[in-house]
């Protein structure tokens, strides 16, 4: 990470597939779900592809990773390109924590074993507010930064949030 002041800031790495379609209900509420983040100082890393994706998991740390699906049931089930993104997230970060959001049913992605297994928790655009869906996504960020720092590390970082006084390690 670089050494100016958006070090301790969270990133959140945001994939909207190209499939997604523009100004469908799911368009505008993964994009609402990314104002809310940014309301809540969480930094967006937006990728429109899985390619793209893999490009920012393989070169840049990120606290959490936000999957929006605009699939049919049967394309959540068959899925491989989901599995192979998530699986090379965990090569590279192991505890991470995936949120999937989808306008399809849950039940249909919760058929993809694969896919569940690395995702944490999955949510419908139709029924999930983004307060709500964003709550949950800080929440899990700041209990991954939690497991992931070390005890002095962690202390730094919390004494450089109170932006009171210069330090040095």
């Amino acid at each position: 990470m670089n050494n100016n002041s958006s070090t301790n800031k969270m990133r959140a790495l945001v994939i909207e597939h190209q499939n997604i379609t523009p100004n469908s209900f799911a368009d505008r509420a993964t994009k609402s779900l990314v104002a809310e983040l940014q309301n809540r100082s969480i930094e967006i890393i937006t990728a429109t592809s899985y390619e793209d994706a893999r490009a920012v998991i393989l070169s840049t740390q990120i606290d959490s990773l936000v999957l929006a699906l605009e699939k049919t049931e049967e394309q959540i089930v068959n899925s491989n390109e989901e599995v192979e993104l998530l699986s090379a997230l965990q090569a590279r970060q192991s505890e991470v924590p995936v949120f999937l959001l989808a306008e399809r049913a849950r039940t249909s992605i919760l058929n993809n074993r694969q896919l569940m297994e690395r995702v944490d928790e999955c949510y419908s655009v139709l029924e999930d507010t983004a307060d709500f869906v964003a709550g949950r996504i800080v929440a899990s960020m700041r209990r991954y930064r939690a497991q992931v720092l070390p005890p002095f590390m962690k202390a730094m970082m919390h004494y450089n949030d109170i932006h009171e006084y210069s330090w040095s390690a």
